[in-house]
């Protein structure tokens, strides 16, 4: 079975722990190769060039919510948008997408409990 890009870069990233900036290096990698493996899907608008990765619950939020982005990776909080698609959307939610409400809860409900 092929590996996927994912998973070679987490592979690649195991040994490098110790270096400065890991995490965050390993979580750009990670949605890199991410989208490599997704671009084929296009933007919702039809474009297929110039595409990247949109945050269905932007990082702004995460950073209310308390989650380290540097961190972060989950792949369901993913989408491809071209660029313009992407900065129309900016750090707002869409909630024209079904998993926007659904991650959101999921995100709420980890806030602990103070």
């Amino acid at each position: 079975m092929e590996k996927t890009l994912v998973k070679q870069i987490l592979e690649e990233y195991k040994d490098l722990e110790d270096r400065k900036y890991y995490e965050k290096r390993k979580r750009i990698a990670l949605e890199i190769a991410w989208l490599k493996e997704h671009q084929s899907e296009g933007c919702k608008c039809g474009r297929r060039y110039d595409l990247t990765i949109d945050h269905i619950i932007p990082d702004k939020l995460l950073k209310e919510f308390g989650i380290n982005i540097e961190t972060y990776f989950e792949p369901r909080n993913f989408r491809v948008l071209c660029r313009i698609c992407n900065i129309y959307k900016s750090d707002r939610l869409d909630f024209a997408d079904p998993r926007t409400k659904k991650l959101l809860l999921e995100f709420i409900n980890q806030i602990p409990n103070n």
